[in-house]
């Protein structure tokens, strides 16, 4: 009805010509019709960009406030639409992971995930700006799940070059100095997107196979959690791809 009524209304604005045997006031008639026609459905598609992107954030009365405040922001501006955020009691990390899928109302405990900084220790530059060939990675896996360092090896000398010496290939955890000084982020609060420095990321293929398309993880402060979309998630960090588990 909404629809019928918006197409009555620019139908009105529209002057119908005063000759309907003259084909060319007919035919710019038409093309007026059609040119408000294409406005409705272009503020329709505004509409419904705005309705999505109504991000549903918890409100507290501590330092969380700000870091969700700042973290929405940025998930406005970066088309995550799909993006939110809980908080979680303090004492979330010293329960189990069926009490954290509870809290977060999560279909089990596959869908929480961690975001950790690996480093190259035998490669000198950063290079953070080839994700190809980078000293850092973030990798982003499920707690149910173990990372493979021979997983880990193989995928990045294929993306380095079959070539590259296994001596060249020494990722292991960064040091939570570094992981901070990198992602912005202290342990345990890690965000994998709004990071202080562009940092490829490393998405383990058991996250990108779930269903439904989401998957938790920290949400930029140790209180808090995000829920974030899988396709919207990789369409917007471009990340790779890639089986690092076991």
């Amino acid at each position: 009805n909404s629809s019928i009524q918006c197409l009555n209304y620019y139908q009105k604005r529209v002057t119908p010509p005063r000759s309907k045997h003259c084909m060319d006031e007919l035919k710019a008639y038409q093309e007026e019709i059609l040119t408000n026609i294409n406005e409705l459905n272009e503020e329709y598609e505004k509409f419904l960009d705005n309705l999505n992107r109504d991000i549903v954030i918890e409100k507290y009365g501590d330092d969380n406030d700000e870091v969700i405040l700042e973290m929405n922001k940025y998930c406005l501006e970066n088309k995550f639409s799909s993006a939110f955020f809980k908080r979680v009691p303090s004492n979330y990390y010293e329960k189990p992971l069926k009490w954290r899928q509870e809290q977060l109302e999560a279909p089990s405990t596959e869908f929480l995930c961690k975001s950790i900084l690996f480093e190259n220790n035998a490669q000198e530059e950063d290079n953070l700006d080839d994700k190809n060939n980078s000293k850092y990675y973030i990798l982003i896996v499920q707690y149910v799940k173990k990372l493979s360092n021979e997983k880990i090896f193989n995928f990045i000398r294929t993306l380095k070059g079959e070539n590259v010496s296994r001596r060249k290939i020494v990722y292991r955890l960064a040091s939570p100095e570094i992981s901070a000084e990198l992602t912005g982020f202290k342990h345990n609060a890690m965000a994998p997107i709004n990071l202080k420095s562009d940092i490829p990321i490393i998405l383990d293929q058991s996250i990108a196979d779930l269903y439904p398309k989401y998957f938790w993880a920290g949400g930029g402060h140790i209180d808090v959690k995000i829920r974030l979309n899988i396709d919207e998630f990789v369409a917007n960090t471009g990340c790779h791809i890639a089986d690092i588990t076991i």
